[in-house]
């Protein structure tokens, strides 16, 4: 239930986070969506790692 929760949240999250970064013109917008792309990719292996570690020790 947890991963579920989190997974959803991540995706409202990186929406408000591209939505923001378009408007105030920081970034073009196919810029936003692979840069939010790959932080999220990074995110969950990372957030995948630190779970496989803590359970085997």
């Amino acid at each position: 239930m947890v991963l579920a929760f989190e997974s959803t949240n991540d995706f409202h999250d990186s929406s408000n986070a591209v939505a923001t970064v378009i408007y105030t013109q920081s970034l073009k917008p196919a810029q936003a969506m692979v840069w939010s792309g790959l932080m999220n990719f990074i995110g969950e292996w990372f957030a995948r790692s630190v779970n496989g570690w803590a359970n085997n020790t």
